[in-house]
């Protein structure tokens, strides 16, 4: 039997990615795992004596998932580009001036600072949060559809 991947838990694993740790669906148990670099240099490393019970059992999680012929990376954040996201966001509004407004803060050094602190001034800052949600749902869903992986809702 196949298992279903919750669109949620890609989704919120798609958002807590970062750029020195991936996340990786476990194709047996649906679960998605987060892989750091001292995950990898740890499971390398045979003693585990002192390591805690439960960093026994995500080591060995790690190890059988890189191991596995069948490995679904998900998406990373140099995947997600979200200056890309930013700007959509900045094209989807109707408001002229803050539109224009938003465009120029992500233009250049300090892009996503002046970004947030625009949402702030103008009150969006919940909007681009739906945008942004939006955005990634669609890029989970994507994700999901390419690999032949059944998901729900």
């Amino acid at each position: 039997m196949a298992i279903i991947v919750s669109l949620n838990d890609i989704v919120e694993a798609l958002e807590m990615g970062g750029q020195t740790a991936e996340n990786i669906l476990d194709p047996e148990t649906g679960e998605v795992i987060l892989v750091t670099e001292d995950d990898q240099l740890a499971i390398e490393d045979t003693d585990t004596d002192f390591v805690p019970d439960w960093q026994v059992e995500h080591l060995n999680k790690v190890r059988r998932l890189l191991n596995s012929e069948k490995v679904f990376r998900l998406p990373t954040s140099f995947d997600i580009n979200e200056w890309s996201l930013m700007e959509g966001f900045c094209y989807s509004i109707e408001n002229t001036k803050h539109r224009e407004i938003l465009l120029n803060a992500i233009i250049g050094k300090g892009a996503f600072q002046r970004f947030r602190e625009t949402l702030e001034r103008f009150i969006l800052k919940e909007e681009w949060t739906s945008y942004r949600q939006g955005a990634l749902q669609k890029i989970a869903r994507d994700w999901l559809k390419e690999n032949n992986i059944t998901y729900k809702e």
